[in-house]
């Protein structure tokens, strides 16, 4: 038997232990007292694997290791699933409802929340008991409640002037003697008052970037990246083009923050656990002015705004609709290409260029979309010979490496059968004075030690096994794929995304394609070029 152990410790118990709070909560006491209830149990025995999320709310189920527990159930690897109580599985009642009630039986798992009594063998029915039931709904009223306690408790933070972000505006730093305050980033704050100081001379935004980008000012990606501070994420654009533009001066221009004031609550959760947000309409914020170093005054940052475009959001805009949307990328900075299906030809753009204009490397024509296409469906009917002609002779061989790595597993379960059918004789020969007991210990230890040697080497065997079955399933998929799509004579939406990851356009000339399972294609050209 397989016991999975999944402890949990939200976010919120963090700080458990301090002050004389109640740690039994605690990742540590949830698998000493787990730990305890397994020994108590004659039929809980077997080896125990531990899936623990310290850190994650109990309000939804996104989870890392409880997602991969989950998948290690669907694989058949766990076949029992332990938890300290209903809430350390979640705090949403429905949800977690569910799991007990459908997931966990079809999946063949056996269910025990230890200290609410719960056993899912022991269940009278396929329902779970009402107190069960009643214990989830608590755990859901106290997830709202506690989300209500700390929303007021922020708000309270906020009116003192207290910020509760992680993120700091470019030009600030966090202080670390005064918390929840920011002291200036004085290298970062040249910048942002330069492009104040350009917005007051009356300079647009997309002026104020040529500015930035003529003297060469990081853009608040790179300059936090290059200073080891915080940073939004990586970026697909290569790092030549991180560039500024009119939009990233226009965010730089409308942070009432600069002016030394707090602002907060411009987002809020749809609901309790849910990682969707909406934003807020500017009278619901909470601002309260002076509480940093101001970088602009009041009056220089209302002048700044002049500078802002604001046009008119275009209330509908219809859906374009075109082959290669998603992978048709500029070459150069990596973006998707722009797509114009005005005027008497369809063509595609690079957007990114046209907006950082003469700094940017990007190309700056337009690329017909019908030449774009067309190099595409040259290359995609290449690659359907391939695969057709290809590579039914490579998906014999992968059927072949399968075949033969089941025929090794079941040669080394035999193997192991017949192993330990010997510790049974060894024993009966020890037990029937036919062999000392030194001399049935010793044998007995070899022959643990060959089936271990073998057990691991038959793990291996079934790890490479998955992964050949995966490959084989991509390959067959590949070449059914190809069979269907060789006789069309047109390029299809379904075609291109069945088959490609990407199209570069560099230029006119210079296309490159990127295909999905690149490695996998390779192999089989370069086997059977």
């Amino acid at each position: 038997m397989n016991i999975a152990f999944y402890m949990r410790l939200s976010e919120s118990d963090g700080d458990l232990g301090v002050d004389g709070k109640n740690e039994s909560n605690s990742i540590e006491n949830q698998r000493l007292l787990l730990q305890n209830y397994v020994k108590a149990r004659n039929d809980l025995k077997g080896k125990i694997f531990e899936y623990v999320d310290d850190g994650f709310s109990g309000t939804n189920f996104e989870r890392p290791s409880f997602q991969r527990m989950i998948e290690d159930a669907k694989k058949k690897l766990i076949d029992s699933i332990l938890v300290k109580d209903l809430s350390r599985l979640g705090r949403d009642y429905i949800v977690a409802g569910d799991y007990i009630e459908q997931i966990f039986p079809l999946l063949g798992i056996r269910f025990i929340a230890v200290n609410n009594h719960y056993d899912s063998d022991k269940c009278t029915n396929a329902l779970m008991g009402f107190d069960v039931a009643i214990s989830n709904l608590i755990n859901t009223m106290y997830s709202r409640d506690l989300s209500r306690k700390l929303k007021s408790a922020n708000l309270t933070r906020w009116r003192n002037g207290v910020n509760t972000s992680g993120s700091v505006p470019f030009g600030y730093l966090k202080d670390a003697e005064n918390k929840g305050k920011w002291r200036i980033d004085t290298d970062a704050a040249a910048i942002v008052r330069i492009i104040f100081d350009k917005a007051a001379e009356g300079l647009k935004t997309s002026q104020i970037a040529s500015c930035l980008n003529e003297k060469g000012y990081p853009t608040p990606w790179v300059y936090n990246q290059t200073h080891k501070l915080w940073k939004l994420g990586d970026l697909k654009t290569k790092v030549s083009e991180r560039l500024w533009d009119n939009a990233k001066v226009a965010i730089v221009l409308k942070r009432y923050e600069y002016t030394g004031a707090l602002v907060m609550g411009r987002r809020k959760n749809f609901c309790v656990g849910s990682k969707r947000v909406r934003v807020q309409p500017t009278d619901s914020w909470t601002v309260v002015d002076g509480v940093n170093e101001a970088i602009v005054t009041k009056d220089e940052f209302e002048r700044a705004q002049r500078a802002i475009n604001c046009r008119k959001k275009t209330e509908y805009r219809r859906e374009q609709i075109y082959l290669l949307k998603g992978m048709a990328r500029c070459g150069n900075c990596g973006l998707c290409l722009q797509y114009e299906g005005a005027g008497y030809e369809e063509t595609f753009s690079c957007s990114h260029g046209r907006r950082i204009g003469r700094h940017s490397r990007c190309c700056k024509e337009n690329y017909s979309m019908k030449l774009i296409e067309g190099r595409v469906f040259y290359s995609l009917r290449l690659l359907f010979a391939l695969l057709t002609e290809r590579g039914e002779k490579f998906a014999k061989q992968e059927r072949e490496k399968i075949n033969f790595t089941k025929t090794e597993l079941k040669r080394m379960e035999g193997d192991i059968e017949k192993l330990r059918e010997d510790k049974i004789r060894q024993y009966e020969a020890y037990a029937g004075d036919v062999i000392t007991r030194e001399a049935y210990i010793g044998k007995k230890r070899e022959l643990d030690a060959e089936i271990g040697r073998i057990e691991h080497s038959m793990a291996k065997q079934k790890i490479g096994a998955e992964e050949e079955n995966g490959f084989f399933g991509i390959l067959s998929e590949m070449i059914r794929s190809a069979k269907k799509f060789l006789s069309m004579n047109k390029l299809t939406r379904e075609m291109a995304v069945t088959f490609i990851e990407a199209v570069y356009v560099f230029d006119k000339e210079n296309v490159e394609i990127v295909f999905k399972n690149d490695k996998l294609i390779k192999e089989i050209f370069e086997k059977y070029a």
